[in-house]
């Protein structure tokens, strides 16, 4: 008789083992499960322009000379392009009153309408090191333009 309690009790421990590692398996697909539904639902404009702002982190340029393109950079002729650079005077404070008025709608920081994250990621997955002029432009078209 004791012997046979013995069994049960070790068999209860066993499927007691059995269910604690069922339940966390089920709690850590369901973990993954979620994380995967973050990963590919939009994002809001704060969350998307932190994503954007860390494309320019990803910036890397190619210093060897022997990788890299050679000559002088492109004449612009025929093309508009600034002659020189003027200060915009109180830009900043500008800018800061416009984001302001912008947010005090709650729809506008919360809306999710931007690039999910799975979709930045594959922008930055294909970002090549600059070499050249034509790499700069590459990089300012995917990274600024168009994510």
């Amino acid at each position: 008789m004791e012997q046979q309690l013995l069994e049960l009790q070790r068999r209860f421990a066993a499927e007691q083992l059995k269910s604690q590692q069922a339940e966390a398996r089920a709690d850590e697909e369901q973990r993954r499960r979620e994380a995967a539904e973050a990963e590919s639902q939009p994002k809001n404009l704060i969350e998307y322009l932190e994503t954007c702002h860390s494309f320019s982190l990803a910036l890397t340029v190619i210093t060897d000379k022997s990788l890299s393109t050679r000559g002088d950079t492109t004449v612009p002729a025929g093309r508009p392009y600034p002659q020189r650079i003027v200060p915009w005077e109180g830009f900043p404070a500008q800018q800061e009153k416009i984001w302001e008025k912008l947010s005090i709608s709650p729809d506008f920081n919360s809306q999710r309408v931007f690039p999910s994250a799975h979709q930045l990621d594959y922008v930055r997955k294909y970002l090549d090191p600059i070499a050249s002029e034509v790499a700069l432009r590459h990089f300012a078209r995917d990274t600024v333009e168009n994510p």
